[in-house]
């Protein structure tokens, strides 16, 4: 049997088992049955950890530093893996058992917490150790967010991937909105250790909602090595417009529009002169609308039409940066983050949600990775958006990117017909 083919059979046969189990689970209306709300649950406690950990290791790194640069040679090698091991990742996702990846990536990304908070405890800590685990752990998530993603369609019934995409994003927003705040809590109560090992609890606890899961093992596929079925994926995105032209639209808001939060301070600083204090409710403000139009976006998917949906969150997403380039005041300017923040989530829970549906359960893992690829590119667009920001000023630069980015969305939508015709 052919790859695909093979892939594809073994999909039915696990969709019908677990579909077979979340008919036959206990019910709740918001959260759909009880595997799907493990799932759920164990993404939220994921993000807990991440956003932690971002305030974490940040901090980490300017006391055994001092150095932005430091910091920032940090992220990218916890961005680097999600680059260029994501193709990879997405062929494990779809060759092997997408429950027992997601566990065991969970559990490095706790030991490597775990371990990173012993050495801070011992006094052993240096620049290397923090650099070295936290690319493992950028490797952990590049196999672990396309298996968690394509778990997603075997916990719920057929119909309801577009809500499950979207309360998923919801409850990530909400962990968005809560654990920076705890994390940096947690450093100024009980120190730095004590906050690598709240990651650490965090990530277990996701591991343990989804060690339940009813997932068995896939068929193994038959005959294709590593790299043709890699290439297959790359073939099945290239001959599907529809597919391409999501993957597309998911890359112009991460390049054009989403630089913007990292020059969020020079707003607090320069433009509105307000301070560390202003900036945290800056950044609060684009937090909570994320929030908001997550869980908006939970009631969108039911809708029909959701390419318009698409279309108008991405454009509202590039004018309200244009507005928040223009905004005469810092109440202004916390209004316009809260719009920008609900317009980004929409657009992107109705992105995953038709990315999932325009394509099959043999290509899940090789779409979501390719998709998680995108978001790889964000950490590179910040550093000609910084160095724009040095030149023209940090408004301006906000305002280009958001025009470019409501102006690329239209352009895009408009030249492929399968996007127009999306429901």
């Amino acid at each position: 049997m052919p790859d695909h083919a093979a892939a594809s059979t073994a999909g039915c046969e696990q969709r019908g088992q677990l579909a077979d189990a979340a008919a036959g689970a206990p019910r709740d209306k918001a959260l759909g049955p009880w595997p799907f709300r493990f799932l759920l649950a164990g993404s939220v406690f994921n993000q807990v950890g991440f956003w932690i950990q971002q305030v974490g290791v940040g901090w980490l790194i300017l006391e055994l530093t001092g150095s932005s640069l430091q910091i920032g040679i940090a992220s990218a090698l916890r961005g680097l893996p999600m680059l260029v091991a994501s193709p990879l990742a997405g062929v494990l996702v779809d060759r092997l058992d997408r429950r027992r990846i997601v566990l065991v990536s969970q559990t490095v990304m706790s030991v490597a917490t775990l371990l990173l908070a012993l050495l801070i405890q011992t006094g052993w800590v240096q620049p290397w150790h923090v650099f070295l685990l936290t690319f493992v752990m950028g490797t952990a998530i590049s196999v672990n967010f396309p298996a968690r993603q394509a778990l997603i369609p075997f916990t719920l019934p057929p119909g309801q991937v577009g809500r499950g995409v979207a309360s998923v994003a919801a409850g990530q927003n909400g962990a968005r909105m809560v654990a920076p705040g705890l994390g940096g809590a947690l450093i100024s109560l009980s120190g730095l250790a004590a906050c690598f090992v709240a990651q650490s609890l965090a990530f277990l606890t996701a591991l343990g909602c989804v060690w339940g899961l009813p997932t068995p093992p896939p068929a193994r596929t038959s005959g294709a090595s590593v790299w043709g079925t890699m290439r297959s994926g790359f073939g099945h995105i290239a001959g599907s417009p529809r597919l391409a032209g999501l993957l597309l639209l998911a890359v112009v808001p991460t390049v054009l529009a989403l630089p913007y939060q990292q020059l969020l301070p020079v707003f607090a600083q320069a433009v509105y002169d307000v301070g560390p204090g202003g900036l945290g409710l800056l950044l609060t403000a684009n937090s909570v609308g994320a929030f908001i139009g997550a869980l908006s976006a939970t009631h969108m998917m039911g809708l029909p039409r959701r390419g318009l949906i698409l279309l108008a969150a991405g454009v509202v997403l590039g004018l309200s940066l244009v507005l928040l380039a223009l905004a005469p005041s810092f109440v202004v300017g916390l209004g316009t983050l809260l719009l920008c923040g609900g317009a980004f989530a929409v657009y992107n829970a109705t992105n995953n949600a038709l990315l999932h549906e325009a394509t099959t359960d043999a290509y899940r893992g090789r779409v979501m990775s390719i998709y998680l690829m995108t978001w790889s590119l964000y950490p590179i667009a910040t550093l000609p958006a910084g160095a724009l920001a040095d030149r023209v000023g940090a408004p301006l630069t906000v305002a280009l990117g958001g025009g470019a980015c409501a102006l690329l969305v239209l352009l895009v939508w408009a030249a492929l017909p399968a996007l127009r015709d999306l429901h």
